[in-house]
């Protein structure tokens, strides 16, 4: 057994002196670690990137810490393979939520246990589709880790053509949304209604990391 950190260095310690006093130990096996569960999607990153930080500034200091945006970059890389997932956009939405405090975040591939009182509290999500439809409103595929889920963005958004959601909203963006509506048809279906209100930020597909 190789000796890596305090721990072994303790332990081996205690067996030697063990052996010189004669006196046998309780227990000479030490409990397996156990790692914090990674829970999936953006919050699951974050996770990551403050465990990764915190391991690092203890083990060496503050002075070899990578920035925020180089850690989001090497976990993201190693928690999904996934190529939107990848991009700037994305990146920069989880940067976004980190430097906001926005830890915690629904999942789409399990709306029934994030949907409170017909609403998911925050929701973040790469634009897979995006069609005007003949009201005026422009229905939307959006994914995240854990799934994909439909739904419409009300024509409001987009009435105003020199606004900035107008113009970044697109196959390719990255949307945060808060406290969205979600309509339920049927038991497995499920649909978000985003207005105005609902939109914290959008990273242009074009968004550089």
């Amino acid at each position: 057994m190789n000796i890596t950190n305090d721990e072994d260095v303790k332990f081996f310690i205690d067996c030697a002196t063990n052996s010189i006093t004669g006196e046998i130990p309780h227990l000479y096996i030490r409990p397996p670690k156990v790692e914090a569960r990674i829970i999936p999607g953006p919050s699951g990153i974050l996770q990551k990137v403050l465990a990764r930080k915190k391991a690092d500034v203890q083990a060496g200091g503050h002075d070899n810490i990578l920035t925020t945006q180089e850690y989001v970059r090497k976990v993201n890389e190693d928690v999904s393979e996934d190529d939107d997932f990848m991009q700037g956009p994305w990146l920069k939405a989880i940067v976004y939520l980190h430097a906001e405090g926005l830890i915690s975040s629904d999942y789409l591939g399990d709306i029934k246990k994030y949907c409170i009182n017909g609403k998911l509290k925050l929701v973040v999500g790469v634009v897979k589709s995006c069609t005007p439809n003949s009201l005026g409103d422009v229905t939307v595929t959006l994914k995240d880790p854990t799934g994909t889920i439909g739904g419409t963005i009300h024509y409001k958004v987009f009435q105003n053509k020199n606004d900035r959601y107008a113009k970044s909203i697109k196959v390719g963006s990255v949307l945060i949304l808060c406290n969205v509506s979600v309509w339920t048809p049927k038991p497995s279906q499920h649909y978000l209604n985003i207005t105005i209100k609902n939109i914290v930020k959008v990273f242009d597909k074009d968004t550089k990391f």
